[in-house]
C-alpha cells in the first residue's frame, strides 16, 4: 500500500471515529465496551471507554436510582491492536448475581449483561446446536430457528481423477457431514480438528454435555447431543477413506456455490478431490482419538474409528508424499493447504499410542515432537495431542510437551499485557480468521493451566472470549443471535437465501489483509464489515465454532 493510501485511510479512520459514521460495525463518542452476555461472579470484570471520563456506578436493570456499586475511571490506555486510546473502570469486586448496566458520570448507560455463574449456558447450547444446521444430505426444519430446506447432494460425490481403485467421474456414496462453512463444500482438514477440539472438549468438561436436549433429532437417546452430532461428521470421514487407507482431500464444485439454498446447490457436478497425505494423517489422528471417546458408549464404533486410523497409517507409511489439490481443482472451493505433514504424523503417531498402547507408535512419536506449540488449526492440531501425551505420562517426552505448551501460554499472557482489551493479537495480527486464532489461544491458556493452574492463565483465556462478545473496539458480538450487537449479515447463503439468520456462529473477524475487499484493510481489530459480501471477515467456519464451543464449555 503506498504512503498516500495509507495516509487516506488513517484520515478515514479518525473522521469515523469523531463523527457517527461505523467503521465496520459501530464506532460512536462515548461508547461502552463490555462484554455483552456477562461475567461469572468470581472473574474479573471491566470495561472500557474511547472517552474520558471520571466515575461510574453499576445500576439494575430498569432502575436507574438503585446504585449497587461505583468506582473511578483510569486512563488512558494506549491499545496496541487499533493504535487507539481507551480508559478502564473495573467492578471485579462486585459479585452479586443479577442483570445490570454501567452508567458513567450520571447519565450515559452501556447495554444490559448479566452477572451470574451459568451466564453461558445459553451461548453453549446454541453454538452446540449450529452444527446440526449445517448438516449436509438431510432435511432440515427446526422450529426453533426457523432454519428449512430440503434434504441436500445427494449425488456427493463423484471422482475427479482417475486412481488406483476408480475411474474418473465414477460415483462414489460419500453423504453427509456437515458445510464445512457460508458454501457448502466439505473438508477433510477443518472436519479432523473441527471434531478433536469438540472431543477434547467433552473429554475434559463432560458435565457441560451431561445435557441431551438441544433439540437435535437425536435428542433424548442417552447420548449426549455433542456425541451423537460429532458422529455425524465422522461417518461421512470414514466413507472418505479409500480402500487402500488413503484419504480423499475434500468434496466441492468447479465453481463457488451461488447464494442457493444447499437443494439448489449444485448446477454442477461436485467432485471429490484426490487423496493427499495430509488429509489422510490428519484423518487417522482423529479417528484414534475419537474411538477412545466413543468406546464406553459404542464399542463396535469405536473399533470402526481405530481400525480406519490404523489402517491410514499403514498406507502413510508405504505410500510417498501426496500433495494437496493445486490450481484450478480449488477455483470452486478452498485448498486447505499444507503441504507439511510432520506435525501430522506426530499427531497420528500420539494418538494411535494412546489409544493402542503399540510400541510401534511410542517410538515413532518420541523421535518427532514438535520444537515449538502452536494455535491449533487445520494445518495444525499438535496441541491436542502433546497435551494428551504430556497428561498421561510422567517421562522425559512428558515434561518437554509440558514445557512447549506452557511456554506458548506465557507468551500469550505477554501479548494480553499490551492490549487495552486483554487480547492476545497485536495490530498486524489480524488475518483470516482472527477469532478463530483468539479462542485456538483460549485453548492453549486453558490447557496449560490444567497442567499448571494459575489464575492469571484462566484471566486471559477467558477475556478472549468476552471480547468475542462485545468487549471489543468495535462493540460487536461476533457471534449470531448473542448479544445486544451480534453478527446480522454473515456471508452465509443459508441467510442470503432465506433471510433468516443461522444462530450460534462465529464470524471470522477481524482481517487486516481484507481478502473481499468490503472490510477496511490495515486497521487491526477494526478490519471487520457486517456485511454478507465480506467472505474475508463475516464467514463462519466449523473449525471456528470448534474452538469457541470449547472456551463456552470450560466456563460451562
Amino acid at each position: 500500500m503506498t504512503r498516500l493510501l495509507r495516509l487516506c485511510m488513517l484520515l478515514l479512520l479518525v473522521s469515523m471515529l469523531f463523527s457517527n459514521i461505523s467503521v465496520g460495525t459501530a464506532m460512536t463518542e462515548d461508547q461502552i465496551f463490555i462484554s455483552q452476555i456477562g461475567f461469572r461472579p468470581q472473574e474479573p470484570k471491566f470495561f472500557l471507554l474511547n472517552q474520558k471520563a471520571k466515575k461510574f456506578k453499576l445500576i439494575r436493570e430498569g432502575n436507574k436510582r438503585k446504585k449497587v456499586f461505583s468506582g473511578r475511571i483510569e486512563g488512558p490506555i494506549k491499545d496496541r491492536s487499533t493504535g487507539l486510546v481507551f480508559w478502564r473502570g473495573d467492578f471485579s469486586k462486585f459479585k452479586t448475581p443479577g442483570i445490570y448496566r454501567v452508567m458513567i458520570d450520571n447519565h450515559q448507560t452501556s447495554e444490559s449483561f448479566t452477572i451470574g455463574s451459568g451466564v453461558w449456558h445459553d451461548a453453549q447450547r446454541l453454538v452446540l446446536r449450529s452444527y446440526y444446521l449445517q448438516r449436509c444430505g438431510t432435511k432440515i426444519d427446526d422450529p426453533e430457528s426457523k432454519i428449512q430446506h430440503d434434504t441436500c447432494h445427494l449425488d456427493d460425490g463423484i471422482l475427479r481423477y482417475t486412481d488406483e481403485f476408480f475411474d474418473e467421474e465414477e460415483e462414489l456414496e460419500c453423504r453427509g457431514g456437515w458445510h464445512d462453512a457460508g458454501d457448502y463444500s466439505k473438508y477433510i482438514s477443518p472436519a479432523s480438528i473441527s471434531i478433536s477440539v469438540l472431543l477434547l472438549a467433552y473429554e475434559l468438561y463432560p458435565e457441560a454435555f451431561a445435557n441431551d436436549n438441544t433439540a437435535i433429532p437425536e435428542s433424548g437417546n442417552g447420548i449426549p447431543d455433542l456425541l451423537d452430532e460429532v458422529r455425524w461428521k465422522l461417518e461421512w470421514m470414514l466413507k472418505m477413506q479409500r480402500p487402500d487407507g488413503g484419504v480423499y482431500h475434500k468434496i466441492g464444485s468447479f465453481t463457488w456455490p451461488g447464494m442457493v439454498l444447499p437443494e439448489e446447490d449444485p448446477t454442477e457436478p461436485r467432485f471429490i478431490y484426490g487423496v493427499s497425505s495430509s488429509a489422510t494423517a490428519k484423518f487417522v489422528a482423529t479417528m484414534a482419538f475419537a474411538s477412545r471417546i466413543y468406546r464406553p458408549i459404542d464399542a463396535a464404533f469405536a473399533e470402526t474409528l481405530l481400525e480406519a486410523a490404523e489402517y491410514s497409517w499403514e498406507f502413510l507409511q508405504s505410500s510417498s508424499f501426496m500433495p494437496v489439490p493445486k490450481g484450478s481443482d480449488n477455483s470452486g472451493s478452498g485448498q486447505y493447504g499444507d503441504d507439511s505433514i510432520t506435525d501430522d504424523l506426530f499427531n497420528a503417531s500420539t494418538e494411535l499410542y494412546l489409544s493402542t498402547n503399540k510400541k510401534t507408535y511410542k517410538e515413532y512419536l518420541s523421535t518427532n515432537i514438535p520444537t515449538i506449540c502452536k494455535t491449533p488449526n487445520y494445518t495444525d492440531g499438535s496441541l491436542i495431542a502433546l497435551f494428551h501425551y504430556a497428561v498421561s505420562h510422567d517421562d522425559e517426552p512428558a515434561d518437554s510437551m509440558k514445557k512447549l505448551i506452557q511456554a506458548r501460554a506465557n507468551t500469550l499472557v505477554k501479548y494480553s499485557s499490551l492490549s487495552a482489551f486483554g487480547i492476545t493479537l497485536m495490530k498486524g495480527d489480524f488475518k483470516w480468521a482472527s477469532n478463530r486464532t483468539l479462542m485456538g489461544n483460549s485453548i492453549n491458556l486453558l490447557l496449560a493451566d490444567l497442567i499448571e493452574p494459575n489464575k492469571e492463565l484462566l484471566r486471559v483465556a477467558y477475556q478472549q472470549l468476552h471480547y468475542i462478545f462485545g468487549q471489543n473496539p468495535l462493540a460487536k458480538s461476533y457471534v449470531t443471535g448473542l448479544g445486544s450487537n451480534p453478527v446480522k449479515n454473515p456471508h452465509q447463503r443459508l441467510f442470503w437465501s432465506t433471510g433468516i439468520v443461522v444462530p450460534g456462529q462465529m464470524s471470522g473477524g477481524p482481517n487486516e489483509n481484507a481478502e473481499s475487499g468490503i472490510e477496511p484493510p490495515d486497521l487491526g481489530a477494526l478490519s471487520y464489515m457486517d456485511e454478507t459480501q465480506s467472505y474475508s471477515s463475516n464467514e463462519y467456519a466449523i473449525d471456528y465454532n470448534a474452538n469457541l464451543l470449547f472456551v463456552l464449555a470450560s466456563a460451562y
